[in-house]
């Protein structure tokens, strides 16, 4: 009876000492119930183009860390991902033609509004062509140039663009483009005399690049491209000449042309007006075989001279001297 009664009492004591013991820390970051007890949130947020009126940018990659969750924005550039909220994170955006993004956010500075995110777009090569051309003239010299026609854009508008320029196989020297009437189109004519060399059949098969960078400093080149071919043995303009006296509709002819491969002629008229050529005219295509055209309208009295032009499928060009003649 003695030893029953003891039982008790000592049983009695150890639940009463339970009862005391306060509940366990939750700061032990292997205790499960901590998971339970952090504040679960959602982030709302919304990728956009840098410049106004700030599109949406669809498609961006989203990665959210320390989670490692990740999603894309939608066609509003929107995007949703759950998150801890006691916690900060590294977001890091990426998207094809588009700068990267990382950046650090703490969930208390959003208080559960929409964050927004702005990329800069990268500027980009959509076309180019690059030629030579080998123009004959009596005087003064024989001229040789180097040509480009480029079509660029940036997707924050070609205004964010700050230097579009070519460069040649080390890189030593640039050569800036120039703004046509066209707005996403630029061209570049460097003499032979400018180029590594001076002297442009050199330069058949270097690498040339095109840069672009904006005003976010972002640097694209694109290439390499390459020169295919420069022709210097020009074609013969053979009549009218010498300031031959014609009619008003002249039969332009001149030599016929052989090369090992495919090439058209083009003829240009120009007409002399206080000593200044203006070119009036401009036929291109004209078949390989063929070697006379017919002007095709009345020209008035005055002088004139016309060039005989070879150029082949890549666009290099060669041009005869002038032929001079006068209509009465």
């Amino acid at each position: 009876m003695t030893i029953r009664f003891l039982k008790t009492v000592l049983l009695s004591l150890g639940l009463t000492a339970l009862a005391c013991i306060p509940d366990a820390p939750r700061d032990n970051p292997l205790d499960p119930a901590i998971h339970r007890e952090t504040s679960q949130a959602t982030l709302h947020g919304q990728v956009l183009q840098k410049k106004p009126p700030h599109f949406p940018v669809s498609g961006c990659l989203v990665l959210l860390e320390p989670e490692q969750r990740y999603t894309t924005s939608d066609q509003n550039g929107l995007f949703t991902l759950a998150w801890q909220k006691a916690d900060s994170h590294f977001l890091t955006l990426s998207k094809e033609g588009f700068d990267a993004k990382r950046l650090l956010v703490d969930p208390d500075s959003l208080a559960g509004d929409l964050l927004g995110i702005t990329l800069n777009g990268k500027p980009r090569v959509n076309g180019i062509k690059l030629y030579s051309e080998y123009i004959d003239q009596w005087w003064p010299d024989p001229v040789a140039t180097l040509n480009a026609e480029l079509r660029a854009d940036d997707p924050d508008g070609l205004n964010d663009l700050t230097a579009i320029y070519l460069t040649v196989g080390d890189d030593s020297m640039q050569y800036a483009f120039s703004p046509t009437a066209a707005p996403d189109s630029f061209v570049l004519q460097v003499d032979a005399f400018d180029l590594p060399g001076q002297n442009l059949s050199e330069l058949v098969g270097v690498d040339f690049w095109v840069h672009l960078q904006d005003s976010s400093q972002s640097h694209t080149h694109e290439g390499p491209y390459h020169l295919v071919r420069v022709m210097t043995i020009s074609p013969t303009a053979l009549s009218p000449a010498g300031l031959e006296e014609t009619s008003a509709q002249p039969v332009l002819q001149w030599q016929a042309y052989n090369a090992a491969f495919r090439f058209t002629f083009e003829v240009s008229v120009f007409h002399i007006t206080a000593g200044i050529p203006v070119r009036i005219f401009l036929q291109q295509s004209l078949p390989a075989d063929q070697t006379q055209f017919q002007y095709p309208d009345s020209l008035s009295s005055g002088s004139y001279f016309w060039t005989i032009g070879v150029r082949d499928q890549y666009d290099d060009l060669v041009r005869s001297k002038e032929a001079s003649f006068i209509v009465p």
